[in-house]
């Protein structure tokens, strides 16, 4: 397989879990930016809401993940505490992110079913 084929694959690969929007956290904050005048609007939501949760999830997983099998490096001092520090307030931050995505995707969510239903 040449290399620009296997390029292609591992970007390709990258981008599977982005099932809903290219950017879905860049459409999340543009939809919010304006109300949401019908049910439609309301799923976009409640759906870029629900990817950014999702990838928000699978980074934290990530950053668990290297942050796990890089202890040797931590150990001597190749890394820094305050880089261990900064990435410990991003998990941080990433972790609220997510937990907001999830509750604003319920409520857009439920909008949409009680419009939907009338």
């Amino acid at each position: 397989m040449s290399a620009s084929a296997t390029a292609a694959k591992r970007t390709l690969r990258r981008h599977e879990h982005r099932s809903v929007a290219e950017h879905p956290m860049r459409e999340l904050l543009r939809s919010l930016a304006t109300p949401p005048s019908d049910d439609v609007s309301h799923q976009a939501i409640a759906e870029n809401a629900e990817t950014v949760m999702a990838v928000c999830q699978n980074g934290m997983a990530a950053l668990g993940h290297l942050l796990a099998h890089s202890a040797p490096v931590i150990e001597d001092g190749t890394i820094g505490a305050d880089s261990l520090e900064a990435l410990g307030w991003l998990m941080a931050e990433i972790g609220d992110l997510s937990v907001e995505c999830m509750q604003l995707a319920a409520r857009h969510r439920k909008v949409a079913a009680v419009d939907e239903a009338f």
